[in-house]
């Protein structure tokens, strides 16, 4: 079994490297080199390798105005270079159980064993206590760190599966077990295995046969790549052309420079070396010192593999404005100048304190009138605006722009399925109703979402009937009597739903008699007539609702849990044009939960929690992908675009508590006993994010945070 390197030996590959401090330069390099050497079928597909949905977005505009056509793009994620490029080369690269979803149910299979009795587990087992909640978070983490290793650490899984330990603490011994004990049970079908797979049969096919699957690929606009992709692409570029094209600050190599603070880190690791002669200190640029430590890691690991074609492709602005001067001090590594305070546009760069959001909002509307009454030609395509909490600022940001005297056309991006499908919306309100008192408003908000007004014809103006109907007949809580027992009360039928529906039954179905009592029971006489349409409406509402909440309180296997979750669906949800794509969007969600645990064999029961928590992530963490480069301001998350060149860039939400963002490693995270400068955090992340919006605007630059009480 090969260790990495001797799976990836840095031998000299056909891979080059482009940089430019614009992207804009580059996407021209990259439609130019696609006009001279077209690919040898029309039919083929170009390959592009992307980070993020922005920069597919933009590219693909950016070439048809080039190109004058954009078609038969085929943008890919770095992690999908194995599974669509080469996918017909490899076995079990699809689907695979090591895939991060999947394996949370494959570890949650092992810890619900008698595996966890192991001694090596008992921290782990006293954590869980026969928990569903606490196991499923766990084997998230579990999972999460798998993928991680597998990409960042692959010399610690090699290790691992040759028996041994890398850091011999106690938390990596635990984890070589669970680690051996899934390929035990799953076999050695992870990607670093997919990937030996690859390069063996790269080895074995003639040249011609792998450029009639795939010519070359592109691999553009990405920030950083992990150790693993890097040595994925170099080994793919022995046989195939992959030619990558980086956005990079400076012109000049600055591998090298530190921050000040780094610098005193390093001063007090020296150990008597504490002058910046003796260490070789360089600081070049301080933005680029401070924001850069992310992409001067990447470049550096970039240059450290042999032969590698470089080709730069850097421009200079004219240093009219504060902004332009900024980011050529960047580009030639050299630090401001007190001058440039004065020279001609010195507002390019606008730094604005607010008291609230909504404030900061109001501010940027206000800011981008006098943009456009300063610049006639700016146009509202021409600015983005990336938020650090986009979801968070989305409603301030159509109530200002809607409401403005003077209408801005904008497009929200990166918006969740959560916060954006009124389906979604529905599909979760009634998943927060496990273990619920059936508090009478709690029940009538579910009938003022549209989706299940429309399923069972209800009416604004009838949910204020149905309002006062539950309110005369003193419904409060509870299902029936019975149901209050489990909250240690007497199992009394009063404010109830189910005397209050009794009550508007007898109403309706008895004469007013001025108020007698039908076997103890007063009938509500208020109904006659067409409300009798819409009380048998309500009760069928009622009816679905609580048999399906009632349901919640059951532990049941995956399968079960799989009927009553579509359940919901087909008793909530009209399945129309208007509700299709959501519709389908959460019936693939309940179909990728069902694959992934029958791929892990994991059929045991589990509790609602589970299931609840399950669907609140997926569907918070997923977006439509709607939004982007619509036509007018973008409004987007602060990764979605980066990088991408605007007239006009503006960041919101800079607080110091919201950005950059503080990473929280697990205990048992092993890749914090000897961290690697390609390591994933957060907060470098953000900062080079950062960096890479500034050095991207190409006329002004506004940030705004909320600094006043």
């Amino acid at each position: 079994m090969p260790m990495p390197n001797e799976l990836f030996d840095i031998n000299p590959t056909t891979m080059s490297l482009y940089t430019s401090n614009s992207l804009k330069t580059l996407a021209q390099e990259l439609a130019c080199q696609m006009i001279e050497r077209p690919l040898n079928g029309i039919f083929k597909p170009e390959i592009i390798v992307v980070q993020t949905p922005g920069i597919k977005r933009w590219l693909s505009f950016e070439l048809a105005d080039i190109l004058d056509v954009s078609a038969n793009l085929q943008f890919i994620t770095p992690n999908e270079v194995l599974t669509k490029v080469f996918s017909s080369l490899l076995d079990n690269c699809q689907n695979s159980i090591f895939d991060q979803q999947a394996l949370v149910w494959a570890v949650m299979r092992i810890l619900k064993s008698d595996f966890i009795n192991r001694a090596e587990f008992s921290y782990l087992k006293k954590y869980i206590e026969d928990n569903d909640q606490k196991l499923y978070q766990l084997s998230q983490r579990i999972a999460d760190l798998f993928d991680q290793y597998q990409m960042y650490r692959p010399e610690l899984i090699y290790i691992w599966e040759r028996g041994s330990l890398l850091y011999k603490t106690e938390a990596e011994i635990w984890q070589k077990l669970l680690w051996q004990q899934l390929l035990s049970i799953y076999g050695r079908t992870h990607r670093l295995a997919i990937t030996e797979q690859l390069v063996t049969k790269l080895a074995s096919l003639p040249p011609d046969s792998i450029k009639a699957m795939v010519e070359r690929v592109w691999v553009f606009g990405v920030s950083t790549l992990s150790h693993y992709h890097l040595e994925l692409l170099f080994e793919v570029g022995r046989k195939v052309a992959v030619k990558m094209f980086l956005l990079n600050p400076c012109k000049y190599y600055w591998g090298d420079i530190n921050s000040k603070r780094e610098q005193v880190w390093l001063r007090r690791r020296s150990k008597g070396k504490d002058t910046k002669t003796d260490l070789h200190l360089e600081t070049g640029n301080r933005l680029l010192a401070s924001l850069g430590k992310l992409g001067r890691s990447f470049i550096s690991e970039l240059f450290q593999f042999e032969m590698l074609e470089h080709f730069d492709i850097f421009s200079e602005k004219k240093p009219k404005t504060l902004l332009s001067n900024i980011q050529n001090d960047i580009l030639n590594l050299t630090n401001p100048q007190k001058k440039y305070m004065a020279v001609e546009h010195a507002s390019s760069i606008t730094i604005n304190s607010c008291h609230s959001p909504l404030r900061e909002v109001e501010v940027l509307y206000d800011y981008l009138l006098s943009c456009f009454d300063n610049d006639r030609k700016l146009k509202p395509a021409d600015i983005t605006v990336m938020v650090t909490d986009i979801e968070a600022y989305a409603p301030y940001i159509d109530a200002v722009f809607k409401a403005g005297d003077h209408r801005i056309s904008y497009s929200l991006a990166d918006i969740s399925y959560k916060k954006e499908s009124t389906v979604a919306d529905v599909f979760l309100a009634i998943l927060s109703l496990e273990k619920t008192r059936y508090q009478a408003p709690d029940i009538l908000a579910l009938l003022s979402y549209a989706p299940i007004q429309k399923k069972f014809r209800i009416m604004d103006a009838d949910l204020k009937i149905l309002t006062d109907w539950v309110s005369k007949t003193n419904i409060a809580w509870g299902k029936d009597g019975e149901s209050k027992e489990g909250y240690g009360l007497p199992p009394s039928q009063e404010n109830t739903w189910q005397a209050g529906i009794k009550r508007m039954l007898l109403g309706y179905a008895m004469l007013d008699d001025g108020g007698s009592l039908y076997e103890g029971v007063l009938p509500f006489s208020e109904i006659e007539g067409s409300g009798s349409e819409l009380l048998g409406k309500f009760i069928d509402f009622i009816e679905k609702l609580f048999e399906i909440v009632d349901s919640f309180d059951v532990k049941q296997d995956i399968a079960s849990w799989i009927i009553v979750l579509k359940r919901i669906i087909e008793a909530f949800i009209v399945e129309d044009d208007d509700s299709a794509r959501d519709v389908e969007y959460i019936y693939s969600a309940i179909n990728s939960l069902l694959e992934h645990s029958q791929a892990s064999g994991f059929d045991e029961g589990i509790g609602f929690k589970v299931i609840k928590k399950y669907f609140e992530e997926y569907l918070s963490f997923q977006s439509s992908g709607l939004g982007l480069i619509a036509g007018g301001v973008t409004f987007c998350s602060m990764v979605s675009m980066r990088g991408v060149p605007a007239k006009v860039i503006a960041v919101l939400g800079m607080s110091d508590s919201a950005f950059p963002r503080k990473s929280f490693a697990t205990s048992f995270d092993l890749m914090q006993v000897a961290p690697k400068p390609l390591d994933r955090v957060l907060r470098d992340g953000d900062r080079y994010l950062f960096l890479e919006a500034l050095i991207s605007a190409q006329e002004r630059f506004y940030v705004s945070y909320i600094g006043q009480d």
